[in-house]
């Protein structure tokens, strides 16, 4: 075993498959806010994986993030609505900021603020404070395209 394996106690091929999960996360930050499915993580790690390395699964990917939890902040599991995402951003996410982003998953990818108001039934202060988070984290972005 190497040194971090010794040290996370975990064998080679988690913290192989860790080192490579973090990659993905670290590549694609930019696109998706530190937030991303982990179905796609299988998929992207299927693709850069040889033939000959060993089979992955969710399950792999799963155990591979829990075992890096005792390197700190950073990466973790979370479900939102039936999806199950590894967050990339060192910030603690409340249920408010789930609940915002469940409701931007099952509306097209996005949310407004009269819409958040509408659905949640929230208060226009709490809505910005919610959504100043996600924006300061990265996890949103302000669409100056959109007519909504």
């Amino acid at each position: 075993k190497g040194f971090w394996a010794e040290l996370l106690g975990v064998g080679d091929f988690y913290y192989e498959l860790a080192v490579q999960i973090i990659e993905i996360c670290l590549k694609t930050k930019g696109q998706n806010g530190g937030l991303i499915e982990i179905k796609e993580v299988l998929q992207r790690l299927e693709k850069t994986r040889s033939n000959k390395a060993q089979k992955i699964n969710k399950h792999d990917i799963i155990q591979s993030i829990k075992n890096i939890g005792p390197l700190g902040n950073g990466f973790k599991l979370l479900k939102v609505g039936k999806k199950e995402y590894i967050q990339s951003v060192p910030c603690e996410l409340s249920n408010d900021h789930t609940d915002i982003l469940k409701l931007a998953e099952n509306s097209k990818g996005f949310v407004t603020l009269d819409g958040v108001m509408k659905e949640l039934r929230w208060k226009e202060n709490r809505v910005n404070q919610t959504l100043d988070l996600l924006l300061k984290e990265g996890m949103c972005w302000i669409d100056t395209q959109s007519e909504d």
